[in-house]
């Protein structure tokens, strides 16, 4: 099911929205207050301002088409999709899900690598859920890697893509 939207750059307002969010007022980018954030257009509209101080965004779309807006975030890594989990119950368990999907090594130590590793070892099922897995990659962190790469390399059934970081 592919879904699009499309919106004038003048972005109509009903009546209906403007009764449902009387009281509610947010602050625009050149520090007015407008009484709801659909009195800017959509240019003008941030990305935090329809997720934070609109409440009547996510009621007014499907919790599907959220879905997909989360999935295409996850699957660009355009924001850390763990923080959006903290908006409402809905949008958690989709966070976590793509959050169980990234295996993130920053910055960890050869002791921490092993921690990792065992800790992997004892749950199989969050093995099978690893479909990235992103190391953190400098001058020092080489035998860390190759030490996670020699124990994981047939452990790690669904991981298609390996990214290195500097």
């Amino acid at each position: 099911m592919d879904v699009a939207l499309a919106c004038s750059p003048q972005d109509a307002h009903s009546v209906a929205d403007r009764d449902e969010l009387e009281g509610v007022a947010t602050a625009g980018a050149d520090g007015n207050v407008r009484s709801s954030c659909w009195d800017a257009s959509i240019v003008e509209r941030t990305f935090s301002q329809l997720c934070d101080t609109c409440p009547v965004v996510s009621s007014r779309l499907p919790t599907e088409l959220w879905e997909r807006i989360i999935d295409f975030i996850a699957d660009h890594h355009l924001y850390d999709v763990g923080s959006f989990g903290r908006v409402c119950r809905g949008w958690y368990l989709r966070c976590r899900f793509h959050s169980h999907n990234v295996l993130e090594m920053w910055n960890m130590d050869k002791k921490q690598i092993y921690r990792l590793i065992n800790a992997l070892g004892k749950r199989p099922e969050r093995r099978c859920e690893i479909k990235t897995v992103a190391f953190d990659f400098d001058l020092k962190s080489i035998v860390n890697f190759g030490s996670f790469a020699v124990r994981m390399v047939q452990k790690l059934p669904r991981v298609d893509l390996l990214q290195l970081c500097d």
